[in-house]
């Protein structure tokens, strides 16, 4: 009797090693519980609450994938010359240069008034032209891409100008305009540069506080359109886009900036495609797509895509090279809208 007694005890034990090893007082299935937690999304919604093909947002006649997708870089399919003009090598136009030029199909030339003589490679600025550009300079460098950084358009030759313009016209070049509060002006009342800029009305730099200046790191964040648009989309589905964006803003060294020009009013057919969210201010306008009509341009009012702390993360790099490269293929023409 007692040996049967002693044998019911084992069993009941085994069995209640069972029940709570397998989880299963809690619900749980073995299947259940060796899948890991799919994390929350930026935005703080459940994978799962994911929206299905009928939601606006998506790709005609997919439907999102569950998990973030990678960043997608646009390919370069035929070799892309970029000039790169700014007022004095920086932070940020060192790195959108030599972020360009170390992709094998990209060359970039450059101009600065103030090139620094003597600097070791990490601060110079690639394919250094030794004088100022003139208009036959497209043709004999094979430009397809004009970026201005904080440059006096003022410096060039009136002529170079028209013939941006009107390459652009014509579908032949692309233009990158990244302006400071101190060079914004300037081009904003160029006679031939103003009348191809996105935008229409901005607030003049002057009294206290500066306008565009902004306290602490103000993030980037996409509009409608930019979620959509090759410049700014950060993946082709618009839904996951505008996770992933609001995701950078979440980081420890968050993608934002602490200057953005004022722009007040954009130019008739231009698209805001990433704005800036000062914490208590209003939005401003961040980066700009001008009306297909007045060719491919961007405006990029922002100073810097991030914090200088930002530029020691190895990912966060990664990332931005994507997003500079994805700019320079949609201004050159090898990126349909």
């Amino acid at each position: 009797m007692r040996t049967w007694i002693a044998l019911l005890v084992v069993l009941a034990a085994i069995a209640a090693a069972l029940v709570f090893g397998l989880g299963l007082l809690d619900g749980d299935t073995p299947d259940d519980r060796d899948e890991p937690a799919e994390p929350p999304v930026a935005d703080g919604t459940d994978p799962a609450e994911e929206p299905g093909e009928e939601d606006p947002l998506l790709r005609a006649g997919q439907s999102e994938p569950e998990k973030a997708p990678a960043l997608e870089e646009a390919r370069v399919r035929e070799p892309l010359g970029v000039l790169l003009l700014a007022g004095v090598p920086q932070r940020f136009n060192l790195f959108l240069a030599q972020h360009l030029d170390s992709h094998p199909d990209v060359t970039v030339h450059s101009w600065a008034p103030k090139q620094p003589e003597g600097v070791p490679p990490p601060s110079r600025l690639p394919g250094a032209l030794p004088g100022p550009p003139r208009g036959t300079s497209l043709d004999d460098l094979e430009i397809d891409v004009v970026v201005v950084h904080d440059l006096d358009p003022a410096l060039l030759e009136r002529d170079f100008w028209l013939e941006v313009t009107d390459r652009l016209a014509e579908g032949r070049l692309g233009l990158l305009v990244m302006p400071s509060l101190r060079s914004g002006p300037g081009l904003l009342d160029h006679d031939v540069l103003a009348t191809v800029l996105p935008v229409a009305k901005a607030t003049p730099i002057e009294g206290q506080p500066v306008p565009g200046t902004i306290q602490g790191l103000a993030p980037y964040a996409p509009t409608d359109a930019g979620i959509r648009h090759p410049a700014s989309r950060l993946v082709g589905w618009p839904g996951w886009s505008k996770r992933i964006w609001g995701s950078k803003a979440l980081l420890e060294t968050p993608w934002g900036t602490n200057v953005c020009y004022p722009v007040e009013e954009v130019a008739p057919g231009a698209s805001v495609l990433l704005e800036v969210r000062p914490e208590g201010g209003d939005a401003m306008s961040a980066l700009i797509a001008g009306a297909p009509a007045q060719g491919r341009v961007l405006w990029f009012g922002g100073w810097d895509l991030g914090g200088r702390h930002a530029y020691g993360r190895g990912s966060i790099v990664s990332d931005w090279r994507t997003l500079i490269r994805n700019w320079a293929t949609w201004l050159a023409g090898q990126v349909e809208d």
